[in-house]
């Protein structure tokens, strides 16, 4: 009788990884922090994928975001942030993409919005031409003589026989 095993020795490595692959699931607050490090950091591509993974756990933007327990976010705008992102890495599709879902939502800073809005307008034009000014051709200047005194100073000085 002591070879029988209990039947739920055998479920408890299952239970314990179901468990620890539970606690280690991303939240919508996880991602968004870890967009701000991303962008914080220059890492752009990071910053963009982790806005749209917020976004796409928690899709209203806000501020004084409820996250867990007594935990807040004191701004969630991944929408803005996701196309501030974009517009680093000259990705005028997702950029524009992020701010009309910004705008549709009505939530996120309007301002910061119409900011994004201009440099994406901006990059769409692509840089400035610059005109490159040709000074007409001209003659060279006449060999002026030169003064008197100068012509004094520069001459040899006679010798005496």
């Amino acid at each position: 009788m002591g070879n029988r095993q209990r039947p739920g020795l055998r479920l408890l490595p299952l239970f314990a990884c179901a468990v620890l692959s539970a606690q280690s699931w991303p939240t919508f607050h996880s991602a968004y922090q870890d967009g701000l490090e991303a962008q914080a950091r220059g890492d752009h591509a990071l910053a963009v994928k982790a806005f749209g993974r917020a976004a796409a756990m928690e899709p209203r933007p806000g501020e004084r975001v409820h996250t867990y327990g007594l935990n807040f976010l004191p701004y969630y705008h991944p929408y803005l942030r996701m196309a501030e992102s974009a517009l680093a890495l000259g990705d005028a599709a997702t950029a524009e993409a992020a701010l009309a879902e910004s705008a549709r939502q009505g939530i996120e800073p309007g301002r910061q919005r119409e900011a994004l809005l201009g440099r994406l307008q901006a990059l769409k034009q692509g840089p400035p031409k610059q005109s490159v000014k040709v000074p007409p051709k001209s003659e060279p200047p006449a060999q002026e003589a030169p003064h008197p005194a100068l012509l004094k100073a520069t001459l040899p000085k006679e010798t005496p026989p």
